[in-house]
């Protein structure tokens, strides 16, 4: 990218090089690599020079780390905002999961979606280092990805407030282990919780190890119904959302029951509050 050199120097008073920047075709892109080889090399020879250069470097750096923030959050923002739309007019509950249960399981797997017409015959080989992208999938393969999306945003996250009439009965804990890389698949989380960890499996069938690979693992609090069909549905969902998206041959995902928790402590108290009533009654 062409950066204003002149500006950029005059930032610390080292604009008399901004001749140099030019001669030698420096682009932005090449500011993270500056050092005080690269910068003796290009004719920045006073030493002092160089540090200046290397500050205003590092401030640059900061900077583009913070734009990026603010565009993750941004893009993580609207991508939630838009589900809730479409999950607001879908006005979920237990049947409706059901019956999207029973539609999708039989989709959920790579070469279905392939000879029905969801994905493209050019979508990446599963287990590629990248993630499939919306020219990989079909009109049809799309509408199912935001189907899939939607449909696990109101499982983890709906409420009466969305229109999503779940009885939730009890608390598990969701966990899925994904490449760092490619985590942001799931930007539409929201109360997430996601740890850096380095991968330790490996493959008995020498397909998929992650053994030293970065992953990330996503945690998410969700209230289970009496059917556990939401459980289903999750996990439905994100078998989905891997062969559409994030194409790992193996993407791993549990959840668990969770016995307590500060984020529900009031479900224990309508439980103990309940039993003293019904002592209160027999006495």
């Amino acid at each position: 990218m062409t950066i204003e050199w002149f500006s950029w120097l005059a930032e610390v008073g080292m604009q008399k090089h901004t001749p140099l920047m030019v001669l030698n075709h420096l682009e932005e892109e090449d500011i993270a690599h500056f050092d005080h080889d690269l910068l003796r090399s290009i004719g920045v020879a006073i030493a002092k020079d160089r540090l200046l250069i290397l500050s205003q470097k590092n401030k640059h750096l900061r900077r583009q780390r913070g734009r990026t923030k603010v565009d993750v959050l941004k893009i993580a923002a609207e991508a939630q905002s838009t589900i809730i739309e479409r999950v607001r007019m879908m006005l979920v509950d237990e049947m409706k999961l059901l019956l999207w249960i029973r539609k999708s399981w039989p989709l959920c797997h790579r070469n279905v979606l392939l000879e029905e017409g969801y994905l493209s015959p050019t979508a990446p080989p599963q287990g590629s280092r990248a993630v499939t992208t919306t020219t990989e999938r079909t009109p049809r393969g799309i509408e199912l990805l935001s189907s899939a999306k939607d449909i696990l945003w109101a499982a983890l996250y709906g409420s009466v407030e969305t229109n999503v009439m779940i009885h939730r009965v009890e608390r598990e804990l969701l966990v899925i282990t994904i490449p760092g890389s490619k985590a942001h698949v799931f930007n539409f989380f929201q109360s997430v919780t996601e740890v850096g960890a380095l991968g330790t499996w490996r493959d008995p069938e020498n397909r998929c190890h992650d053994e030293g690979e970065p992953n990330m693992m996503l945690q998410v609090e969700y209230g289970e119904s009496s059917s556990e069909v939401v459980g289903d549905a999750i996990m439905v969902s994100i078998h989905l959302i891997n062969l559409l998206e994030v194409n790992e041959i193996v993407l791993y995902a549990r959840s668990s029951n969770i016995e307590q928790s500060t984020l529900f402590t009031e479900l224990y108290f309508e439980k103990h509050e309940a039993a003293s009533a019904m002592i209160h009654e027999c006495s």
